[in-house]
């Protein structure tokens, strides 16, 4: 920023609206150096969250290598909560104290406090809390507040989340804010694409802090050219990020990351490992691109530090990577030479050699493939066509591939917009001040009362809105959209349906699942998980 500004290093800055995209959580996350971290839950329930769902993503994988636990101990807790909210046996608040002081005597600095049904009644979980504050814990999440909803795995996975990256961004952002001064202004990006203060950042919002921007900026890039419906196409030199947009953001409310079940809205990016740094290999059999990245040191084999070859090389080779505007001299005979020896040692093969160039094509096209199975799963899986979307490519790798991935998927317009570079930076430009709200019902819906559900909308905007209002907006600036989780009743998925306006949210789940799955259960009754509000104050 001091630098931007021309100012010196020491300089005192000006007032200044400062909104941060980042990824220091994700990277505490998939590196697992977060703060040490206590999982305290009911007497019995201490490895519920190793256990898990038991589930086995690769079904024939005989060396099961389970993610690494957040938490580095667990306490059990001597209590009881009904499903019903009903307290079935009281905390011994003496003897809890003294397991909690015996944590922090122990080097733990975060806890994570959930409960067997605090869901439903979370007295137990508030009073854990004050007695951690009382002997000196500072970094305390509770469940009831961060993921009020049931299902104790999930619940319970996104508290310790929380817990374990609240330390590593508040001493990430004291470092960026100037807490002395009035005048700095800090927002930052979470991942559901909105925009909150610094005071509200926590550690289960800013999973996808970095790649929200970039959806929020094609979403608005796309509107300005007068399109509605947009797939955005973002690579960079590690990863390529999709999404889609049709007028509105598609969220997801519980997701899985890094191994870790979060209960949070996140827009819906899906992530795939190929960007202008993936290593190209032939693997003996096949060739293959990614998941490893050469990074910016030693960076790929024509940036002339010994590196790999990579994407990056393969479009230089072919061209398709003007030298002269390159910001500094590329060495294309590294990359070619590299090329001719994985040439070689193809043609030792029983299959037909092939020329550099051919080799080259063909990487690209493996890559190509790759992006291009990403966007049907954020389209053709869920029920839209890619052909009825236009592309927004952005980043720093995306134009130079949009064209080959477009033809892939039969879409017949891409957007480069001249900011593409820096698009995600101009997409938390664009974000709005956002705050989401949740309540579990967990009714039939034909049972439950229209009033009552009234006032709880009612009770979450009022909430919502004086958050933002806090935030220094004006009311008159904000609004609200309400959603219901619906499922059918005995079934343990849900769809999130915003509020129709005809009102009537059983018609708007059938046509929502019948695009999603192809079918719809005539005559089944439906449930309502939860009830939701999400109030935006708009951004200027």
């Amino acid at each position: 920023i001091q630098y931007l500004l021309q100012k010196p290093l020491k300089a005192a800055l000006p007032p200044l609206r400062i909104r941060l995209g980042t990824t220091r959580g994700t990277n505490a996350l998939l590196t697992r150096s977060g703060k040490p971290t206590a999982f305290v839950t009911t007497r019995g329930f201490g490895d519920i969250l190793k256990i898990g769902y038991q589930a086995r993503p690769e079904l024939f994988d005989l060396n099961i290598r389970k993610p690494t636990p957040l938490f580095t101990t667990a306490l059990e807790i001597d209590e009881r909560v009904a499903p019903t909210g009903e307290i079935l046996s009281q905390l011994d608040l003496e003897h809890c104290r003294s397991s909690i002081l015996a944590l922090r005597n122990e080097g733990i600095e975060s806890l994570a406090i959930c409960l067997l049904n605090a869901y439903a009644n979370g007295s137990h979980e508030d009073q854990l809390a004050e007695l951690a504050a009382e002997v000196g814990f500072s970094e305390i999440s509770v469940s009831n507040r961060v993921a009020p909803l049931i299902k104790l795995v999930s619940r319970g996975d996104t508290t310790v989340v929380n817990a374990y990256l609240n330390s590593v961004l508040k001493s990430y952002l004291s470092r960026i804010a100037d807490s002395e001064s009035d005048s700095h202004r800090l927002q930052i990006m979470t991942s559901s694409g909105g925009l909150v203060g610094v005071d509200a950042f926590e550690g289960k919002d800013s999973i996808l802090s970095g790649p929200a921007g970039g959806v929020v900026g094609f979403a608005r890039v796309a509107e300005a050219v007068g399109f509605g419906r947009a797939i955005g196409f973002d690579m960079g030199g590690t990863s390529t990020d999709v999404a889609r947009y049709d007028g509105i953001f598609e969220r997801e409310y519980e997701t899985e990351k890094a191994g870790v079940r979060i209960v949070t809205p996140m827009l819906a990016i899906e992530t795939v490992a190929a960007g202008g740094g993936s290593i190209c290999r032939f693997d003996g059999v096949k060739l293959a691109v990614g998941p490893a990245s050469a990074g910016a040191d030693p960076g790929p084999a024509c940036y002339g530090k010994g590196g790999p070859l990579t994407i990056t090389d393969m479009n230089l080779h072919l061209g398709k990577i003007p030298t002269e505007q390159f910001p500094f001299p590329l060495d294309p005979e590294a990359a070619s030479r590299q090329l001719n020896e994985l040439t070689k040692k193809i043609e030792r093969q029983p299959s037909a050699g092939m020329s550099t160039e051919e080799l080259a094509e063909g990487f690209l096209r493996v890559a190509n493939a790759n992006m291009a199975q990403a966007i049907r799963s954020i389209s053709i899986a869920k029920g839209y066509d890619p052909r009825d979307y236009i592309l927004v490519s952005f980043g720093g790798a995306a134009p130079q591939h949009a064209c080959a991935v477009a033809r892939e998927l039969g879409i017949t317009t891409i957007v480069n917009h001249p900011d593409g570079g820096i698009l995600s930076a101009l997409g938390v430009g664009h974000a709005d001040l956002t705050r989401h709200a949740a309540r579990g019902i967990y009714q039939p819906l034909e049972k439950c009362d229209t009033n009552h559900l009234t006032t709880i909308f009612e009770e979450l905007e009022t909430q919502t809105h004086q958050e933002i209002i806090d935030e220094g907006l004006d009311a008159a600036s904000i609004g609200s959209t309400r959603s219901l989780d619906l499922r059918y009743l005995g079934t343990d998925a849900s769809l999130t349906i915003s509020q129709p306006d005809d009102g009537n949210f059983e018609r708007a789940f059938t046509d929502l699942h019948r695009v999603r799955y192809g079918y719809v259960h005539a005559d089944r009754p439906l449930e309502i998980v939860a009830a939701r509000v999400e109030s935006v104050g708009r951004s200027t």
